[in-house]
């Protein structure tokens, strides 16, 4: 246990450097130079995960209510891109993966059983508590 929380605060911290190395690049260089930097890094990295939190009320467009929606970044570079969104309480996951990268119904079949297991750990009531 004590090992996950250096790594939680390690990585929290390399998220702080990370965003404050971003300011201190729009503030000295400008955004275009910023821009330039997030893009060279996105070209050297293979994987990506994005997220966003949707609106709570339920939208609609054109008088025709949404029921969900999706997102996903195209035309990056990376292998494996995978992106989560809520909307209305419900978090809805896609996985983008470059043509023959993987076994597909394998991939599936493992996010699958992650799911399940997360969801019946996230049930069961903690020990302890009546």
């Amino acid at each position: 246990m004590e090992f996950t929380n250096q790594f939680k605060n390690k990585k929290s911290e390399i998220c702080c450097r990370g965003c404050r190395l971003l300011e201190i690049l729009r503030k000295f260089r400008g955004p275009e130079a910023t821009a330039m930097y997030i893009r060279k890094t996105l070209f050297n990295s293979s994987m990506t995960i994005s997220n966003i939190i949707g609106p709570v009320d339920k939208m609609a467009v054109a008088d025709h209510p949404i029921k969900g929606f999706y997102f996903m970044v195209v035309g990056v570079p990376q292998s494996l891109t995978i992106t989560m969104v809520s909307y209305t309480g419900k978090l809805r996951v896609a996985v983008g993966t470059e043509k023959g990268f993987m076994d597909s119904q394998k991939f599936k079949s493992c996010i699958e059983t992650a799911f399940e297991m997360i969801f019946k750990s996230s049930c069961e009531k903690p020990s302890g508590i009546v």
